[in-house]
């Protein structure tokens, strides 16, 4: 979204299907973003829906994930929030506890893999992101996936929504 906001206009964008092969699937992932900007205030509302997920061949398998992130100013005052972010569905292999009302940032550790992270909300003086799934490949494994080299987590994907200073000023 531009730094002028959408005039209030929802925008959107669609991907049917979204994956790589033995790592994760996506289905139905939409991305919404809705945003005003006024002389001494601005919103804005970033929304990623996705309608089922499958990690790992199942090691996380969700339905119906909604990732949402808001921010306000007014008057030099921010204000963000992860409202409205949520599972309908959800479970982990190996960890039979974890369901739909995971607690924000949880963290499990993943055998032979690294660290898998839901519901993660990452919040700075300036921008929140929201990642309903992420998953950190900390350990060489049989999967291939390339071991994480980044010591601040992996790069935003579809599940993430993120608002930045830029975007609010």
């Amino acid at each position: 979204m531009s730094c002028h906001g959408t005039d209030g206009e929802v925008r959107s964008n669609q991907i049917v299907n979204l994956g790589v092969p033995q790592v994760f699937g996506l289905s139905n992932v939409q991305s919404t973003a809705q945003g005003e900007v006024g002389a001494t205030k601005a919103s804005l509302r970033l929304t990623d829906t996705i309608e089922a997920a499958d990690v790992l061949k199942g090691l996380v398998d969700a339905k119906a994930i909604r990732a949402v992130a808001a921010g306000s100013v007014s008057d030099g005052v921010r204000h963000f929030n992860a409202r409205g972010s949520r599972f309908a569905q959800l479970s982990v292999q190996g960890f039979p506890a974890i369901g739909v009302s995971v607690r924000r940032n949880t963290r499990l550790s993943v055998p032979g893999v690294g660290v898998l992270w839901l519901h993660r909300v990452i919040r700075k003086d300036n921008q929140i992101e929201v990642r309903m799934i992420e998953l950190q490949v900390r350990k060489p494994n049989s999967l291939g996936l390339p071991v994480e080299r980044m010591s601040s987590g992996c790069p935003p994907g579809p599940s993430s929504r993120s608002l930045e200073q830029a975007e609010m000023t």
